[in-house]
């Protein structure tokens, strides 16, 4: 049962909003290599060390010197296994390579030889994959057996410890064995295996069966590539980072379709204040769900996070882990959108603005925001402008002197204040307005610059006709 996955988060206060970085390690067996002989220098063949390949599935690299990872054979004793080594971290969707049994090579010589020796092989028969980390451990917890086993890794090794992930197969070929697109646990040239983990059941993308290195031995394998797992839109709700009020909500989720027609999907789902999401308390366990009540208490962080399983791959391990989401019923500021800057010109002495304001403070904040308009700049304090209801969000203010006006909305919900502004530009009329536009092109005939063309062009027309002051000599 896979119940270890730890959870890193980043928490960033910025008035007091909590935003955690989603982290999940999702450590699981990708591929086993069960060797076979020789792998000696006497030999007409050169086969490797007994592999296995552990893909890290989540959204955080694995720490394997903070959280040491173990392996155990079938025997599944935590007490009996050893420390996987060579290898410090494994980044979210990258694999590696750990190298069983290697001590058997190269009789005589020192650990660092047959390591060394351990490499060589690998990379003449399986290829020298120079981008994948590889690791090693010793054999105190058991060989891959050669006509069948199983194996283990846990997250310790002292009694107690949990099993991360387990697989097996029945017998040795010179093909490893995988998790295949169809969900089973199979060698690549088609022999049998068996696992208690379909965990990237569904997956697409596997490479075509290719032997590599010796033609003597003709190995089949894809050691350093997994398919990338598909995302499975989950629809979050509340949304990842969100700001909610606190008291009655629902927790709102969908889930896929399942594997085959007929099939069930059902989750798990923890949920509470724990970083550490799977800590929290399960609030869905096994049911075809996609929503859950809960109640939520002011000024706290919560965690929550999704395990799916389908019924016709495993109904008692995951197929897919979800990223840990995150929600808050923290106050926030109220957000204040003061409108559109305005540009007008009197009309009969004065003119009249509507003024566009929009506060919200959707939150878990004491609220209702209050507001008010004020009035921070204008031409002439002696005539000044006049708001109709400084309360309103959308009041109207009238003004009566030329110039520029800076208007200030301001709202509050008790523990913060938010400000924004607009500015009106008041022209003395129309055709000055219209000059100030980008833009703006006199219209031929427009002698008087008044912006249109009418008699008192043509009278200043009539009047100047046939004048001239053009240079004679």
């Amino acid at each position: 049962m896979r119940n270890v996955r730890n959870v890193v988060a980043l928490v960033l206060l910025v008035f007091a909003l909590s935003v955690v970085a989603q982290a999940r390690v999702n450590l699981q067996i990708t591929e086993i290599y069960a060797g076979t002989s020789p792998k000696t220098p006497g030999g007409t063949a050169f086969d490797t060390s007994e592999w296995f390949e552990v893909t890290n599935f989540g959204d955080t690299a694995a720490d394997m010197l903070a959280n040491p990872v173990y392996y155990d054979d079938e025997s599944a004793s935590p007490t009996k296994n050893t420390k996987l080594l060579g290898v410090d971290t494994i980044a979210g969707g990258e694999s590696a390579i750990f190298f069983v049994d290697w001590e058997s090579d190269l009789p005589g010589a020192d650990d660092a030889a047959k390591l060394a020796f351990a490499y060589s092989l690998f990379a003449t028969a399986w290829g020298p994959l120079t981008d994948i980390q590889i690791g090693y451990c010793d054999t105190t917890a058991g060989g891959l057996g050669s006509n069948g086993d199983t194996m283990y890794l846990f997250d310790g090794n002292l009694e107690g410890a949990n099993i991360i992930d387990t697989a097996g197969y029945t017998g040795k070929a010179t093909s490893t064995y995988v998790s295949q697109p169809d969900g089973t646990w199979n060698g690549m040239d088609g022999s049998p295996g068996s696992n208690d983990l379909a965990g990237i059941a569904g997956l697409a993308g596997w490479p075509a069966l290719v032997p590599f290195g010796d033609p003597e031995i003709a190995l089949l394998g894809s050691p350093g590539i997994v398919p990338v797992p598909p995302i499975i839109p989950l629809n979050p709700s509340p949304t990842d980072g969100e700001s909610v009020l606190s008291g009655p909500t629902q927790l709102q989720w969908t889930l896929p379709e399942p594997n085959i027609p007929g099939g069930i999907v059902t989750c798990d789902v923890y949920f509470g204040t724990n970083p550490n999401v799977e800590a929290n308390p399960k609030v869905v366990i096994g049911q075809a769900l996609e929503s859950v009540p809960v109640t939520l208490a002011p000024n706290t962080n919560y965690y929550w996070a999704l395990d799916l399983y389908d019924s016709s791959i495993s109904t008692t391990e995951p197929f897919y882990l979800s990223h840990l989401f995150t929600f808050n019923t923290m106050n926030t500021a109220p957000d204040v959108n003061a409108g559109d800057d305005v540009a007008t010109w009197l009309d009969n002495g004065l003119r009249v603005v509507q003024l566009d304001g929009v506060v919200s403070d959707e939150d878990g904040g004491p609220g209702p925001a209050t507001l008010i308009w004020t009035v921070i700049a204008e031409p002439n304090e002696l005539n000044p402008a006049r708001i109709s209801d400084p309360l309103a969000a959308n009041p109207t203010v009238t003004i009566k002197e030329v110039g520029s006006y800076t208007l200030q909305l301001e709202a509050g919900d008790g523990e913060f204040t938010t400000t924004d502004t607009m500015q009106i530009v008041l022209y003395a009329d129309s055709c000055e307005h219209a000059r100030n536009q980008e833009g703006f092109e006199l219209i031929p005939g427009d002698i008087n610059d008044d912006c249109i063309v009418n008699e008192l062009d043509i009278v200043i027309l009539i009047e100047h006709w046939l004048q001239w002051n053009y240079s004679t000599e």
